[in-house]
């Protein structure tokens, strides 16, 4: 396979997995895309997340990207989005003011 396809190719080992996953079944039947897993929805999870660091960067503007990642368990993108969402929302509103929805 390797000589018409390149090193763009299936390796042989791929090929007997998928063998041994589709074996006896119905080819109409064999569903390719992954199934939906359970747990925590990313929606309620990023929330609850942009809030922690909402709170920890309004507590201490000098924290470090670094800290506020290892205190929330996120990593350090996840903490620098939610950083840029929170300077995003303080400079929109009027001087003086504090959004509490946040």
């Amino acid at each position: 396979m390797k000589t018409v396809y390149g090193e763009m190719c299936i390796s042989d080992c791929a090929v007997r997995k998928w063998v041994r996953i589709f074996i006896g079944e119905d080819p109409r039947e064999t569903i390719l895309r992954d199934r939906k897993r359970s747990g925590i929805p990313l929606s309620a999870s990023v929330t609850a997340h942009r809030e922690k660091v909402d709170c920890m960067i309004r507590a201490n503007r000098r924290a470090k990207q670094k800290e506020i990642a290892s205190a929330v368990a996120i990593s350090k993108e996840r903490v620098h989005i939610s950083s840029q969402l929170y300077l995003v929302t303080e400079k929109s509103l009027p001087v003086g003011s504090q959004d509490s929805s946040l």
